[in-house]
C-alpha cells in the first residue's frame, strides 16, 4: 500500500489530486470568502511552506473549474462569476532576465514584455478552450483579434484572423524574446535587440475588457489572475507586479501568492510609488486565518481521514483519527530532554572543545567560551552552542561571539 501522505507538496499534485484532495475549512464556502475571488481589491497571500497557499490558488483556477464542473461547466462558471488564471513566477525562470551586462531598467523593460506575452497566451488559450467547449460564441472573432492586436505600440505586418493566429503570434514574439536574452552576451554589441511592442500592463488589464465587450458570456464575469510564488523573482521584477496591482479594473483582479518573506518590495514601475495594505491591496497571513478558525482543529482532521478514505483506509465507526495517534505532552517532552543534561550535556561541549583546541586558542579562552555558552536550562545552552557554531562558520570573532550569544541570552 502506498502512503497516502506521500505526496505533501501541492505544486506536485495533479489537477485530479487538488480536487480530489480538498477540505474547505468550513461547511459555507470559507476559503471562496477568504479568497473573495469576484472583488477587484486585489490581496497578497502569504504563507508559510506547508500553509496550504498553492493548493488554495490552484482550487480557483480554470483548470480546476473544468475539473469541478465537469458535468455543467456553463453553469458552475455562471455561478462563480470568474475565470480563474493560475501562474507560477518560477514557470517564466526569471533569473535569465538579470545581468549579462544590462542595466536593471533595461531588465525591468523586457520583463514586463515578456510578461504580457505570456500571460496573453494564457488567457487566449482559456478563452479558445471555451470556445471549443461551446461555452462562448465569439461571432466577430477577426474584429475582436484586430483590436487585441490595436493595444501593440506597432501594427505587425500579418495580422492574424483568428484568436488561435493570435496566440501562435504572440508565443513567435515571445521565442524572439528568449533567443535574445540566452544569446546577447554573444552579440557584438553585446545589447539586446528587441522590439518591445506592448506597455506595461496593456494588454493584461485591456484583454479583460475587450473580451467583455464582444463575449456577452462574461459581461458580468471577472478575469481572476491568480499569481503564486513570487518569492522566486527579483525585487526588480516585482516591481511589474506591484504595478499590476496598483490599477483597479473592473474587469479582471490578482491574487498573488508568497511565502511570508516572499515579497521584497512594494514599489511600482516608473515613478516607484509604494503600494499599500488597505489602500493598493489586501494581504492575508494563511497561517494567522487557519490557526485563528474556531475550525481548525476539525479542519486537520478532516483533511488527515479524507486522505485515508482516498486511499482505501476506513475508521471503526464512532472513531476519529485522535484516537489512534498518541497525545503529545508538551511538557514531559522538555522534562524528557533535561533529564539528559547530565549523561549526555557534556558531548557537545567536549566535541567543541576539540574544534577549539584545533584553531590553537589557549585553555583560558576555550574555557571562556564554553562558560559563556553554558546555561541551567538545557535548551537555551544547545542554542547557545548552536548560534556559536553559525558564528563560526561566518569567520567571526570567536571570543566575542560567545560574549553576544550569552548577553542575548540572558
Amino acid at each position: 500500500m502506498n502512503n497516502p501522505f506521500d505526496i505533501t507538496k501541492a505544486v506536485d499534485f495533479t489537477n485530479e489530486q487538488i480536487v480530489q484532495y480538498w477540505v474547505d475549512i468550513s461547511d459555507k464556502d470559507g476559503f471562496k470568502n477568504l479568497l473573495k475571488p469576484t472583488s477587484v481589491m486585489p490581496m497578497i497571500i502569504l504563507g508559510s511552506k506547508g500553509s496550504g497557499k498553492t493548493h488554495l490558488m490552484r482550487y480557483f483556477s480554470y483548470e480546476l473549474q473544468k475539473i469541478k464542473y465537469k458535468e455543467d461547466l456553463k453553469g458552475g462558471l455562471e455561478n462563480d462569476k470568474f475565470i480563474g488564471i493560475y501562474v507560477r513566477c518560477s514557470g517564466l525562470n526569471s533569473e535569465r532576465f538579470s545581468d549579462k551586462g544590462q542595466s536593471d531598467e533595461i531588465w525591468r523593460s523586457i520583463y514586463a514584455y515578456y510578461w504580457e506575452l505570456w500571460l496573453s497566451q494564457i488567457s487566449l488559450i482559456i478563452i479558445i478552450d471555451l470556445q471549443k467547449n461551446g461555452i462562448i460564441r465569439i461571432t466577430n472573432e477577426q474584429v475582436l483579434v484586430a483590436s487585441i492586436i490595436g493595444l501593440l505600440n506597432k501594427k505587425p505586418q500579418n495580422i492574424p484572423n483568428d484568436l488561435r493566429g493570435l496566440v501562435t503570434f504572440f508565443s513567435e514574439l515571445q521565442k524572439a524574446v528568449d533567443y535574445e536574452v540566452e544569446n546577447c552576451i554573444f552579440n557584438d554589441d553585446g545589447k539586446l535587440h528587441i522590439d518591445n511592442l506592448i506597455s506595461p500592463s496593456k494588454i493584461t488589464y485591456q484583454l479583460p475588457q475587450l473580451i467583455k465587450e464582444y463575449v456577452p458570456f462574461f459581461k458580468d464575469k471577472i478575469f481572476l489572475y491568480l499569481i503564486d510564488e513570487l518569492e522566486n523573482i527579483s525585487e526588480n521584477q516585482q516591481r511589474l507586479i506591484q504595478t499590476l496591482i496598483r490599477e483597479k479594473n473592473t474587469a479582471c483582479t490578482f491574487r498573488l501568492g508568497a511565502r511570508l518573506y516572499g515579497v521584497r518590495t512594494y514599489k511600482t514601475l516608473g515613478s516607484g510609488e509604494e503600494n499599500r495594505k488597505g489602500s493598493e491591496f489586501d494581504e492575508v497571513v494563511l497561517d494567522d486565518f487557519l490557526r485563528r478558525n474556531d475550525n481548525y482543529d476539525n479542519y486537520v482532521r478532516q483533511i488527515c481521514e479524507h486522505r485515508l478514505k482516498l486511499s482505501g483506509i476506513y475508521l471503526p465507526p464512532q472513531k476519529r483519527i485522535d484516537d489512534f495517534i498518541e497525545s503529545f505532552n508538551c511538557d514531559f517532552f522538555l522534562d524528557k530532554i533535561k533529564s539528559k543534561k547530565t549523561s549526555h550535556g557534556k558531548s557537545y561541549f567536549n566535541k567543541l572543545k576539540d574544534k577549539l583546541k584545533s584553531r590553537k586558542l589557549s585553555d583560558a579562552n576555550i574555557d571562556s567560551i564554553i562558560l559563556n555558552l553554558s546555561s541551567d536550562d538545557i535548551l537555551v545552552e544547545r542554542t547557545n552552542v548552536l548560534l556559536f557554531y553559525r558564528a563560526w562558520n561566518k569567520k567571526k570573532d570567536l571570543i566575542q561571539s560567545s560574549i553576544k550569544i550569552k548577553d542575548s541570552a540572558s
